[in-house]
């Protein structure tokens, strides 16, 4: 037991002198290891030498060469960090030192919006504008040109903060109508200096029930299925994925390509070239809605009285995204009701006039 008491002890030992001194005396008692422990350190204490000075200056005062050294580290370090741009970690912005440093006079701005961000189509106060859904922001925000000069802008006790802990300017709170799709209502937000046209908070993704289901790229609110998007939506071209030859006064659905890169599964409206002639004289081309794939089927009716040879590669229309799907059927059992009873009525009116063998026929 001794022997595992006086071996623990050496092993717990961080000192590699002290270590070696002990195990080479050979100790079998504990008692007498730490005795010739703390021998060997005061022996070690007393035999210290002086630390050796390497280089002298005369007619340099205390602390001005340190302060200078890190002077110059300081430097270096500034100019290494406005040659090489700063990524944040969070959202993968670049980060601007000199535009995210405080200045007096001068107006603070929310940090740029993330490029994978997404918007919705809506109208704020009857104008068309571009909403941005940010579950990580508290208050609904929008920006001051959108809101206008006649708006009632009110003082606020808010507060807001940039990513790098800057504070933000807020000019005050004031209502805004906002419509999207079919449900409009009247919120009170935030007046600040943002680089979007409004920031839906979560003040009204959960007092108007908001559903976002980004795996199909919706939001779902009040039976109705609004489209997400990204802040630039490009004009997608549809062409002919091969030849064809489509045979006089027939219709045919044949496959299309979309040039560029959208998201598969996202439904988008096609939109057919604008005179007949652009395809080929004689062709019509259907308007429908497509399910964006790696190919797409496309109506094409021949309308001439031969047939016709199709190029693969041609441009047959265009493709843009959906701002809004309905899914729920309204029905109106009060107009019915108001239907049949001035049927019934008329019914009546009609018949007063008629003898009673009429009525009975």
């Amino acid at each position: 037991m001794e022997r595992l008491a006086v071996q623990a002890f050496l092993d717990s030992l961080r000192d590699t002198e002290t270590r070696q001194a002990l195990t080479l005396a050979r100790s079998s008692k504990l008692v007498d290891v730490l005795a010739r422990a703390l021998e060997f350190e005061a022996a070690k204490q007393s035999c210290r030498g002086q630390a050796k000075v390497r280089k002298m200056e005369d007619g340099v005062e205390e602390g001005t060469c340190n302060e200078a050294e890190i002077r110059r580290v300081v430097e270096d370090m500034r100019r290494f960090l406005d040659k090489r741009p700063i990524q944040c970690l969070n959202c993968g912005a670049i980060v601007n030192l000199k535009e995210a440093s405080p200045k007096k006079n001068s107006t603070s701005r929310i940090s740029s919006t993330p490029a994978n961000s997404v918007f919705v189509d809506g109208l704020i106060d009857g104008k068309e504008r571009l909403l941005l859904l940010d579950t990580g922001a508290t208050k609904t925000i929008i920006r001051p040109d959108i809101v206008g000069t006649t708006a009632n802008i009110t003082p606020t006790n808010w507060r807001l903060h940039t990513v790098t802990g800057d504070p933000a300017t807020i000019r005050g709170e004031t209502n805004v109508t906002i419509v999207i799709g079919n449900v409009s209502f009247e919120h009170r937000a935030l007046v600040a200096e943002i680089d979007e046209e409004l920031i839906l908070g979560m003040d009204v993704m959960n007092t108007k029930g908001f559903e976002l289901d980004f795996k199909n790229r919706v939001l779902k609110i009040n039976g109705e299925e609004i489209v997400l998007h990204r802040k630039t939506e490009e004009t997608i071209r549809v062409a002919l994925a091969e030849d064809a030859a489509e045979p006089d006064r027939s219709e045919m659905i044949l496959d299309a390509r979309l040039d560029g890169n959208p998201c598969d599964g996202n439904i988008m409206v096609f939109e057919p070239r604008s005179h007949d002639g652009e395809v080929a004289r004689g062709i019509a081309v259907r308007k429908a809605l497509l399910l964006t794939e790696k190919t797409v089927p496309v109506r094409i009716m021949n309308l001439n009285h031969h047939p016709v040879n199709l190029r693969k590669g041609i441009v047959l229309g265009y493709c843009s995204s959906v701002s809004s799907i309905i899914r729920k059927l309204h029905t109106q059992e009060n107009s019915v009701r108001k239907i049949t009873g001035e049927l019934e009525n008329l019914l009546s009116s009609s018949s007063r006039s008629l003898r009673i063998y009429g009525k009975m026929v």
